[in-house]
């Protein structure tokens, strides 16, 4: 289950990347980052875009330190910024843990029923 959900947040976050370095490279490159070493190739190839996103929406750093002057230079990439946050973080990330509660749900159920099982059989000696 947790493989598969990895292999649909790649997936995803693939996709986004290509749209990324479509849509915001031309705009990251022409901007200046002062104190940021990799944020002017932060969208330079589809590689570095998805190391990007994961970074800013997966593990939740340094949102600001390229989001943010990118929408201050072209603040139609907002919107965008916005649908690959909520596809990513909201949708594919709930969905991940959907499966792992369901999986745990699962587990205290046959945990459950394997002691009933037990009780029976302690009864019947």
């Amino acid at each position: 289950a947790i493989v598969f959900g990895s292999m649909i947040l790649v997936s995803v976050i693939g996709f986004w990347a290509v749209v990324a370095v479509e849509a915001f490279h031309p705009v990251v490159s022409s901007l200046s980052f002062a104190g940021c070493q990799r944020c002017d190739m932060s969208f330079r190839s589809v590689t570095s875009a998805g190391v990007t996103l994961f970074q800013q929406i997966v593990a939740g750093d340094s949102w600001g330190e390229i989001s943010i002057p990118l929408i201050y230079e072209a603040p139609w990439t907002a919107p965008i910024l916005f649908i690959i946050f909520v596809t990513v973080s909201l949708g594919v990330m709930n969905l991940i843990l959907a499966v792992i509660v369901e999986r745990a749900t699962e587990a205290r159920e046959n945990d459950h029923e394997r002691k009933l099982k037990r009780k029976d059989m302690e009864r019947n000696k």
